[in-house]
Order: C-alpha cells, then sequence, then structure tokens
C-alpha cells in the first residue's frame, strides 16, 4: 500500500489499490461510482501515508478535485514529515453536470513545487479567520445606537455566548456563508 484514504463518514478506508492508476504517479478515483450525483456530501477526506510507505523525503503525495468539466484543485498534502491530514474537498460551484465526473486526484510530486500551493491555502485559512472575526465584529457594532467614534464599544456582558448561538445558526443553514464571497475581507 503507497497511501490510503478515508471519507469522513461516508467510507471505510480504501487504499490505492482501490483507486485507478493513470501512471507511476498518479492515481484518479471517480466518487460518483461510489455515491452518485451526491458527490456534494462528501466533503472532507483523510489522506494518510503507512508506515514504511517507501515516499521519498523530497516528495509529498498531493490531493486535487475535479468535478464539472472544471480544472484540477489543489487540496493538500502529506509528506513524511506530516504523514497524515484531513482536508476540505470544496467541490468546485457548478460542478452538478452528469456528464462529467466527480473525481478526486492523487499525484506524487516534489516537496518544493508544492510548498507554494500550501502557502496558498496558508492564506485562504487566514482570510477565514479574518472573516470570522468580521462577522463578530459587525454583531458588536450591531448593540451601537449611533456608529462607533472611538476605541471604545459598549456590548451586553454576554454577547460572545450570543454571537456564536447567532454564528452556529448560520453555520447549520448554510456552512459555506463566509467563504462564498472571496470580496468580503
Amino acid at each position: 500500500m503507497n497511501f490510503g484514504l478515508c471519507f469522513l463518514k461516508r467510507s471505510f478506508m480504501m487504499t490505492d489499490a482501490n483507486l485507478t492508476q493513470v501512471d507511476a504517479t498518479h492515481w484518479v478515483c471517480d466518487l460518483r461510482q461510489f455515491v452518485g450525483m451526491n458527490f456534494y456530501d462528501v466533503r472532507d477526506v483523510c489522506l494518510f501515508l503507512p508506515s514504511g510507505s517507501g515516499l521519498d523525503a523530497n516528495s509529498a503525495l498531493s490531493l486535487y478535485v475535479q468535478a464539472g468539466g472544471s480544472e484540477w484543485m489543489y487540496r493538500g498534502c502529506v509528506c513524511s514529515l506530516r504523514p497524515s491530514e484531513t482536508f476540505p474537498l470544496q467541490w468546485p460551484p457548478g460542478s452538478d453536470n452528469p456528464q462529467y465526473p466527480a473525481q478526486i486526484g492523487i499525484s506524487i510530486e516534489p516537496l518544493a513545487s508544492v510548498s507554494g500551493k500550501e502557502e496558498q491555502i496558508s492564506g485562504s485559512k487566514e482570510n477565514f479567520a479574518k472573516r470570522v472575526a468580521m462577522d463578530l465584529f459587525t454583531f458588536m457594532q450591531s448593540f451601537q445606537g449611533a456608529p462607533v467614534t472611538g476605541d471604545t464599544l459598549m456590548v451586553p456582558a454576554n454577547f460572545i455566548n450570543r454571537w456564536f448561538v447567532k454564528f452556529q445558526e448560520k453555520f447549520r443553514r448554510d456552512p459555506d456563508f463566509l467563504t462564498r464571497d472571496s470580496n468580503k475581507v
């Protein structure tokens, strides 16, 4: 076994033998063969290297998604220093065209070439954190009767609890509400 993966709450462990090997460094899995058009419900995947996998210390095992005829989109990687990770799949919008597969791609790549892709993901996580903070700040501002002046906001003592309840309700209705508009930050 070169690697394994598991779709959280959706599958048992799968190995590279369960995927279609395209060449010596690429594997593909069409999720529609397992879940049909419900691939959107498959949200997270855990990718891991077994002990003694033989992956070179200068290489990474990268995970990509493709659906609806989109380009392959990078989601993350594992390597000998970080042998397992869980990734959000974040399917491309408009990818529900039944003429196209919904695929997971695995690729062995030089660790140096993956580092730039990892920096982009790190920046995305930072932007996500900024969006959460902005949502909290907007909620705090809603308690002000007049426009905010100076450096002081007057908020109720239980505002964090109230915000978190509201945040959870919005998240349950729409898990992508913070990431949908990339111009928000």
